[in-house]
């Protein structure tokens, strides 16, 4: 009986295939809502980078030396870090226990085979490479600052990368560091102005900002529109933003540079848009 059922089967399954004109195609599975998540995720965080990225407006030379400048970081860590692995890989043979500096080594591994980013000279240089790489304005883009000044004029840029510094100054409550700030604040300005900026106009901007050190938090907040504005005519509008913002915030604008342009979603990014301006 069982031989029966086994034939009848099979038999509705031929007629089955010569009627349709071929197998029974299968259906197609719905997505799985985790791949699609993680799908959306992923393309979401490579819009809000792009986003950031457009803004420089990078050249295609500037695309291809940046690329150039991290490959070769890349090369150089990976031959120095697998000589490292190569020797603890035969201490490890011989039978020796791993010490904590040989975990570090692993950790150091992970991020050197990986991309080129952390606090190392070779990074730190790598940065200051791209860095030349960039103009004043691409420079200045690399800061929360640069957010707000986007939406002025173009010619606000050095009053309000002044202003920037001054209202982190005033959240300062020593004294002491205050005046040594600003005094710092004032030397930058000095030094972005060049010959854009003389003696008076440096003499006007260090009585600004005793004045400014001179009020609380409240009539500073109250009194921010006035002061940008009376920046506006105190800092001359053709002083080097870019140069500015390094000389006040060097460190914010490297780490922008380590996170925009040098991490491994990064440096994929840069490729893709390499590959779809060679289309054009």
């Amino acid at each position: 009986m069982s031989g029966m059922r086994y034939c009848s089967a099979m038999l509705i399954t031929a007629i089955a295939i010569v009627l349709l004109g071929g197998p029974v195609a299968a259906q197609p599975r719905a997505p799985q809502p985790g791949i699609a998540i993680g799908g959306m995720s992923s393309s979401l965080l490579d819009v809000m980078l792009l986003l950031r990225l457009a803004r420089l407006q990078l050249s295609r030379e500037q695309i291809d030396a940046i690329l150039q400048v991290c490959q070769q970081q890349q090369a150089e860590n990976a031959a120095e870090t697998m000589q490292q692995l190569e020797a603890l890989r035969q201490r490890l043979l011989r039978g020796e226990q791993p010490q904590a500096a040989d975990l570090q080594l692993l950790r150091q591994a992970s991020r050197a085979l990986g991309s080129p980013g952390g606090d190392d000279p070779k990074s730190k240089q790598t940065i200051q490479m791209i860095e030349a790489l960039l103009t004043p304005e691409q420079l200045a883009m690399l800061t929360e600052g640069f957010a707000v000044w986007g939406r002025r004029q173009a010619d606000s840029g050095a009053a309000l990368a002044v202003f920037t510094a001054l209202s982190r100054i005033m959240k300062e409550t020593d004294a002491t560091k205050r005046q040594e700030q600003a005094a710092a604040l004032v030397k930058a300005v000095g030094e972005a102005g060049g010959a854009q900026i003389d003696e008076a106009a440096i003499q006007d901007l260090q009585e600004f900002c005793n004045r400014v050190l001179a009020m609380d938090r409240a009539e500073f907040t109250e009194d921010r529109q006035e002061l940008l504005t009376e920046l506006g005519v105190v800092v001359p509008p053709k002083v080097d933003v870019g140069k500015l913002y390094l000389a006040l915030e060097p460190e914010r604008v490297h780490q922008q540079i380590r996170f925009l342009l040098m991490t491994e979603q990064a440096q994929r990014l840069l490729q893709e848009m390499r590959e779809a301006r060679a289309e054009e």
